[in-house]
């Protein structure tokens, strides 16, 4: 498996599944919403394997947001939704 972003924001690792598509306001689907319970699951576990090979503490905080990128070509524009925390551990 694989996370698009790692970052560290006062002592909390937050890991961050980057989602994207071209103009979606048309169909009504944003792309954010593609990540379902399977994805969230395997999030989950992949986030988990990451801080035990870096060798986190157990009590380490952390949390996986998701940020959709709304891809406007005609514009040339990208709107960003950031959902913080947006996965329930």
């Amino acid at each position: 498996g694989e996370i698009d972003i790692i970052a560290c924001k006062n002592k909390k690792i937050i890991f961050v599944e980057v989602k994207s598509q071209y103009e979606p306001e048309a169909s009504g689907l944003y792309p954010e919403r593609s990540v379902d319970f399977r994805k969230q699951r395997k999030l989950i576990r992949i986030a988990q394997l990451y801080l035990i090979e870096k060798k986190y503490p157990d009590d380490t905080d952390w949390q996986i947001d998701v940020i959709g990128v709304v891809l406007n070509t005609l514009k040339r524009r990208a709107n960003l939704r950031h959902l913080k925390n947006a996965v329930a551990i």
